[in-house]
């Protein structure tokens, strides 16, 4: 798809990072083209927009989540028309996001994930062992692994009440 290709040229001009990358292939392939590859882009609107709207709630998606599809297909949509594949962007439902904050732990719990963090730094997430090669899962296979950053990262996070995503 030419609009992966574009962004993974941005990966390499060091615009955007190889993790988003990997997550807009893996829900291009997972939702949208399921959906709606086998038709012509100038034939995508606010009704096959909705079609995967709904299929992701079907799925039980958040509504974040759906609204990160949106911005994905509005993204594929807008490649379109700056190659000239379509001559304008289709008026597309709009996805509330209902917000659910997250709850806090307590000092003991905190400790519990560092202490478990630390003993599975290394370790395979157990999905990899019910699946078969070549199989496609919605996480790339290199990152199911424990990185040996997520003690550091856990504490980092209680201590400066931040998420990396809001940093920078």
């Amino acid at each position: 798809m030419a609009l992966l290709q574009a962004e993974r040229a941005r990966v390499q001009r060091k615009e955007i990072a190889w993790g988003s990358w990997q997550i807009m292939s893996n829900r291009m392939d997972a939702h949208v083209l399921p959906l709606l590859g086998d038709r012509l882009v100038r034939d995508i609107d606010g009704v096959a927009a909705q079609a995967l709207i709904d299929r992701l709630g079907e799925h039980d998606f958040t509504s974040t989540t759906i609204a990160q599809y949106m911005v994905l297909l509005r993204k594929t949509l807008m490649h379109g028309v700056l190659t000239g594949v379509i001559d304008e962007m289709p008026r597309l439902p709009k996805v509330k996001i209902r917000s659910q904050p997250r709850g806090s732990f307590s000092v003991a719990e905190y400790r519990q994930l560092v202490a478990t963090a630390r003993r599975l730094v290394g370790q395979p997430h157990p999905v990899l062992q019910t699946l078969q090669p070549g199989e496609r899962f919605w996480i790339a296979r290199e990152l199911l692994t424990m990185p040996r950053e997520l003690p550091w990262l856990i504490r980092w996070m209680v201590k400066t009440s931040r998420r990396p995503t809001r940093c920078g």
